[in-house]
């Protein structure tokens, strides 16, 4: 499927981290989706109705990332595409990717998770 969703830096302030001192402060971390669904109907009929509202994409994202606690961001993303495909049903396929900013290296900007899921 060619159609997708894209949500590109969605900003959470969270607990990761594999040390336990790195877990207890709340860090940001950015997310980006790509959802996978067919947009045609929605498109077609300029109706929000008929697609996703990503509105509530975002925030279930923030809700869930919020709520829970990782040592990895790898982890997260995975717990993240299973959500997202378990709650939005027209969502075919997604595809997570998690930055952060990893403070116990601070030569490196950033490091990313990506996860890539399809219903089954």
């Amino acid at each position: 499927m060619a159609d997708k969703l894209i949500l590109q830096g969605i900003q959470c302030r969270c607990h990761v981290g594999v040390p336990d001192w790195e877990r207890k402060k709340l860090q940001t971390i950015s997310i980006d989706l790509e959802l996978h669904l067919d947009l045609g109907p929605a498109a077609e009929a300029d109706d929000a109705r008929l697609g996703v509202d990503y509105w509530e994409v975002e925030k279930q994202v923030r809700e869930w990332v919020q709520k829970k606690e990782f040592k990895l961001i790898e982890a997260m993303a995975e717990s993240i595409a299973q959500m997202l495909l378990g709650r939005f049903k027209l969502v075919q396929a997604v595809q997570v990717r998690v930055h952060k900013r990893p403070k116990v290296m601070p030569k490196t900007e950033e490091v990313i998770a990506e996860v890539f899921r399809r219903r089954t």
